[in-house]
């Protein structure tokens, strides 16, 4: 199974998605955090959208994830 990440700096929110986040029986809940994608027919977590991404994760981290343009604005 495959992991996507993405961090949008400009709106400062990080997506963490498993391959299996998508169709009709992902349910997003809302979280303190931000929101996570629930599988409803077995209660798994397969997906987290983490606002303030910022404040709550290290710089390095964030770093990682990268985002689109990230390597043209280098």
């Amino acid at each position: 199974m495959s992991l996507y990440a993405h961090y949008d700096p400009d709106a400062d929110i990080v997506l963490l998605r498993l391959e299996a986040a998508e169709g009709p029986h992902v349910v997003s809940e809302e979280t303190d955090f931000g929101l996570r994608d629930v599988d409803d027919r077995n209660g798994s977590v397969v997906g987290l959208e983490l606002w303030e991404a910022s404040s709550r994760l290290p710089a390095d981290v964030l770093a990682l994830i990268g985002h689109p343009g990230a390597a043209a604005a280098s």
